[in-house]
């Protein structure tokens, strides 16, 4: 799987409670359960569709539920475009499968 890099954090003013954008891309119920190899330098592992995933850093993937969740949205949207230019290609389209598949849900 491909490993994504991390970006510059952004304040985090959105909850993580209750059903979030960061909550549906990410299913976060499955990232608790990869937390201690993801603390142990490892990453987070997504699904992308049947037989794909990605994965992305501990660094990356924090910073991707604070601009998923940021109510700046004018800031959200320029840091998560350096984010994107940060990751290899696999994770990016792999991110794109997941947030088009929440909007159609």
């Amino acid at each position: 799987a491909a490993r994504g890099g991390g970006a510059g954090r952004p304040g985090r003013r959105g909850a993580m409670a209750g059903s979030t954008l960061a909550a549906d891309v990410l299913q976060l119920s499955g990232l608790l359960a990869q937390e201690g190899a993801a603390r142990d330098g490892g990453g987070y592992v997504f699904p992308a569709d049947q037989n794909v995933s990605f994965e992305l850093s501990r660094d990356a993937t924090l910073d991707l539920i604070g601009l998923l969740n940021s109510e700046e949205l004018d800031i959200a949207r320029r840091e998560f475009a350096v984010l994107l230019s940060r990751l290899d290609r696999p994770v990016v389209e792999g991110l794109t499968q997941r947030l088009l598949g929440t909007l159609l849900r």
